[in-house]
Formats: structure tokens, sequence, C-alpha cells
């Protein structure tokens, strides 16, 4: 690579005292950390950089793990004339001075500045008034803050957003071309499951593309890639969402209490890769999900039960039972989802709309768990009868009589004695026996 390994003829000495200062990522004036093998040109990303720096002397790129910034980086460096080095924030810098015009400074992991104000007030004052003559290109895995904002309100910065560095089809199909895997995985179809996300796309074709479940040394990636850097909170959040379609606010609040709500806008501004942010709500692509699926259920810390617990019984509690049942099911734990069901529909003030369900629910977890509640019980009853089922219903109500377990279902669901009288009406006897037992 050409013209990586010269340094920025003036240093970061920031202007207050007790801030700290750059450290290079290597010897002073080292090119870029290690690149993969197999490189891919993608010139739209490439143009997008420059028309940045053709308006202003600062450039942010902000984008996950594995999204193509470093490399982006080191595409973009390889025919500057002026040559280019990298820093990352830490605690010191000497610099030598370099030759050629218009150098490059790159500043990596600068995600880092976002975890410690004092870093990060001194990198906002750095890219305020940078060096003269030398362009900065700032690489982070998340926003970083107020300050970059103003900087781009002034005209002094520009930001490169996270869906600008997803994988397009035809560079997955130039991507596969260099890879050459066999058998060779269709573009479009990477790229829709990953996301764009190039890690997960390179990963897919390499394994022998769209596979349920996802290979061990894919789920392993995007545990410790996207995982497990996040603080633990951040974490159980994004883990709820494995089982849904999606993760609302309240979804977080209900999970975490009140600390969810921050930390939901925590793991939003965080522009994971795979991660989609609309209507107060995070959206998973399909590999996500399908890897987080994997390492739920190795997650079981001694407070993940309590979790997950208070997640089951928050979307039950909210009226969304189809995913209480999926999360419990998820989970393995088929008599929470019982639990959760019952005092979900309990606290409805007419519990017939749920009978409709019973069928999905009696799919998921088995009719025997589901008889274990007598809420779901009656539910169940009130199915049969709106299926005209009455042969299967009278049987049902049989066994409750004979259980001594009826007066408890009519005691959680009183509506269903017309259910019950209804469905014994091509039985006298048995409807008068059970009218004069429950007359009350």
């Amino acid at each position: 690579m050409n013209n990586v390994h010269q340094v920025p003829s003036t240093a970061w000495v920031p202007r207050r005292t007790g801030i700290p200062r750059l450290a290079a990522v290597g010897p002073v004036g080292s090119g870029p950390p290690d690149l993969p093998a197999v490189l891919v040109d993608r010139p739209r990303v490439d143009r997008r950089i420059a028309e940045g720096f053709a308006r202003v002397p600062v450039v942010v790129v902000v984008a996950g793990a594995g999204t193509g910034k470093t490399v982006a980086a080191a595409l973009h460096a390889r025919d500057r004339p002026g040559g280019a080095t990298w820093l990352t924030p830490s605690d010191a810098l000497r610099a030598e001075p370099a030759t050629g015009p218009r150098p490059l400074l790159v500043l990596d992991d600068c995600e880092l500045a976002a975890d410690d104000p004092a870093v990060g007030a001194a990198l906002v004052e750095f890219l305020a008034d940078p060096p003269a003559g030398v362009d900065v290109l700032v690489l982070a895995q998340r926003h970083l803050g107020p300050g970059i904002a103003e900087l781009v309100l002034r005209g002094a910065c520009d930001v490169v957003a996270p869906h600008e560095l997803r994988l397009t089809a035809e560079e997955a199909s130039d991507l596969l071309a260099a890879l050459r895997p066999d058998p060779t995985p269709d573009a479009a179809l990477l790229v829709e499951h990953a996301d764009g996300w190039i890690a997960g796309a390179v990963l897919l074709a390499s394994l022998g593309g769209v596979a349920e479940p996802p290979s061990p040394v894919l789920v392993s990636h995007v545990e410790a890639r996207i995982v497990d850097p996040l603080p633990l909170d951040e974490q159980d959040a994004l883990l709820a969402g494995a089982l849904l379609d999606r993760v609302t606010r309240e979804d977080v609040v209900g999970l975490l209490g009140p600390r969810g709500e921050p930390v939901f806008h925590a793991l939003r501004a965080r522009g994971l890769p795979m991660v989609g942010s609309a209507d107060d709500a995070l959206s998973y692509a399909p590999l996500l999900r399908s890897c987080l699926r994997e390492i739920l259920p190795r997650r079981r810390s001694g407070r993940l039960p309590e979790l997950r617990r208070r997640f089951a019984f928050h979307l039950s509690m909210t009226g969304r039972f189809d995913d209480a049942v999926d999360w419990c099911v998820g989970a393995g734990e088929p008599r929470l989802a019982v639990e959760v069901l019952e005092k979900g529909i309990r606290a409805l003030p007419d519990p017939a709309p749920a009978a409709r369900l019973v069928d999905r629910w009696i799919d998921l977890v088995g009719e025997p768990y589901l008889l274990d509640g007598d809420i779901l019980t009656a539910c169940l009853l009130r199915s049969l009868h709106a299926q005209r089922r009455f042969d299967r219903g009278a049987t049902l109500i049989r066994q409750l009589e004979a259980d001594g377990r009826m007066d408890d279902v009519v005691a959680a669901d009183p509506g269903i004695v017309s259910i019950v009288l209804w469905t014994l009406h091509s039985r006298p006897r048995e409807a008068e026996q059970f009218a004069m037992g429950h007359r009350a």
C-alpha cells in the first residue's frame, strides 16, 4: 500500500491542561491495523469520503464493528499523495514532521472518547481546529456526542452514517468473486440476511451460505464483536429481542425497570450492525436474530432467569400474549408461559378475545401445560365451543368435574357457565347437574 506511513506535520497538543492527547496505534508513523486478506474496492464509499474532504477538513465515519470502516479508510489513503498516519485516543503523542501535500490523519477507535468526557472534550477541541493543511478522518463505532453536531452546524465537519457503509448487492458480487466460495451463495440473499454487514456477508459466504441454525463460528463472532462489548444492561436489552420481531422502548423499561429508558436510547445510539431503529423500536436483521437465539440459552447467569421472568410478564401484561409465549418457549420455559398468560388474561376486562389464540399456544406449549391454568382452561372451553367441537368440550368438562377443578375454572371466568351449558345442550341431564352445582 502506497504512502500510508508518514505522520502529519502537526501533532495534537490540546490547549487545555489535564486533557489527554493522542497516542499512535503502533510506532509513530505506523500504517493501518491488520486488514483482511481480501479487499474489495468500494468506489462509492471512497467518493463519499472524498466529497466530504472537498468541503471540510474533518470527516467522521460512524458504523459498528465489521462494517468496513478501516478498510474504507485504508483504500482512501492508498492514493493520497500526502501520505497517512493512524492514531488512536490515549495518553500522549510524540510525532515527527511529515512531508508531502495534504497528509491524512486517521483517528481510529474514537468510540473510546464517548466513554471518557475528558478524551471526548479533547477530541472535539482538536477537530474544531485541526492542523493546517491536514485532512482528519475519524473512525468510530458509535456517535460521539453533541460536540460533533456542533461542528457539523458550523460547517467544520461531515459525518458518514452507518447506512452509507452497508454492503450493496453489486459489492457483494465483487466480494464473492474475490472469495470464490464453493458453492457460491446468492449475493442479494447475503446482503438481505446480514443487512449489508460486511463481516457477516464474508462469514456467510465462507461458511456455506445462509443456514439454520447458523454456523457456531458465525455465532461466536457475533457474540464477541457485537454482544460482549456492550454493558450488561444493553446486552440484556439486545438479547431480549432475539425471539421477537422488534424491541420497543417500553419493552426495555419492562425488562430493566426505570433504568431501561436510558439503556434503550444508549443501545439505539450505538449504530450496531444489523440493528435498525424506527418508530421508537429496534429491529433485527435475520442473521442477528438467528445468532442471538443461539446465544440466549447459554446466558444462564444468576440474574438472567429473573430478567426472563420480568420480560415475559411485561409482554403478557401489555397484551402481547403471542410474543410472551414465543419468548418463554424460545427460552425453554413452557411453564413460565402458562404463568404469565394466566396473569395477563386475568387482567383483561373480558377473557373471551384470548380464546382465539389458544390453538397456537397449544401447538407451541402443549395442551397438558395449558390445562394447568384455570383461565387458560376456560379459554380452551371457549375455543372448543367456537369451533363447535362439543364432544371434546363435554369430555373436558367431565374431566374437570371429576378432578374437582370446575369451581376454580368458573371462579376465574364466570362467563364460562353459559359456554358449558351450551356445550352440554344435547346432554340435558349433565347440563342440569352442572347448573345445580354452580347455581351461585
